[in-house]
């Protein structure tokens, strides 16, 4: 959690200064770490992370555009980034699914966030982002894919990439979801006051009616990640080159 300490910190005093602003109309806080242009601040400088994936922060339309983030695994390098991939992802508090070194594909389960009820969630990149997972419930799903560069996949037998010394390309992919939950009643009075309506025969066999729809990518969280991956590699000795997007 050492690295992602400033970034709950600064999500802590964003939200303080929501609750601020609510009472005496002040400006609300932006958070210490980068957003976007059309969040209303102003973008800083990119960072180890943002050059590791080949994307600028000051990118006004980088959470529309970019889908997924990648960076240039070195040759002999593959076992040191699997290794820093699956640190980083639980340092990010994800809970791991697939760990699959041979086949290169680490996929996490989905994890839920409350945006600014829950500062110590780090999924989120911008403030359209916090109020996003504020308001509807979201959760979200982490793929990185190890392959080999162009001209260096074997010619027959099984994917093995640790067999491989060759150069690779990781890709880091995070999908978005919503979860609906029908039957809400609103209230006339409040939304407080709002209530779901629940099929008995359901709570009888423990199934709450809740489904989850697509929401499309989050690529700011990937590029985040891409370049903490990036980072953990370094510290383990083995350097990483951006891939672009």
């Amino acid at each position: 959690m050492g690295r992602f300490a400033p970034r709950i910190f600064g999500r802590g005093l964003l939200v303080l200064g929501v609750a601020a602003s609510a009472f005496c109309g002040g400006c609300v806080l932006s958070r210490s770490d980068k957003v976007n242009k059309d969040d209303g601040a102003v973008a800083q400088a990119p960072t180890q992370s943002d050059q590791a994936t080949g994307q600028a922060a000051e990118d006004q339309r980088g959470e529309r555009l970019v889908e997924s983030a990648s960076l240039v695994v070195p040759a002999t390098g593959y076992v040191a980034a699997f290794d820093a991939t699956r640190e980083v992802l639980k340092e990010q508090r994800f809970e791991l699914d697939r760990v699959d070194a041979r086949g290169g594909v680490i996929t996490t389960r989905a994890k839920s966030t409350s945006g600014f009820a829950t500062p110590w969630d780090t999924e989120q990149s911008t403030t359209r982002q916090e109020w996003s997972d504020l308001v509807s419930q979201h959760q979200r799903t982490v793929r990185v894919v190890f392959e080999l560069q162009a001209g260096g996949e074997p010619k027959a037998g099984p994917r093995d990439l640790l067999a491989s010394s060759g150069a690779m390309v990781a890709r880091v992919e995070v999908k978005v979801e919503r979860i609906q939950r029908p039957g809400w009643r609103t209230d006339a009075r409040a939304l407080r006051y709002s209530t779901y309506t629940f099929d008995p025969e359901l709570l009888k066999r423990r199934e709450l009616p809740s489904y989850a729809t697509p929401g499309g990518a989050d690529g700011l969280l990937a590029q985040r990640i891409a370049g903490e991956i990036a980072q953990e590699m370094k510290a383990r000795g083995a350097g990483a080159a951006g891939a672009g997007r």
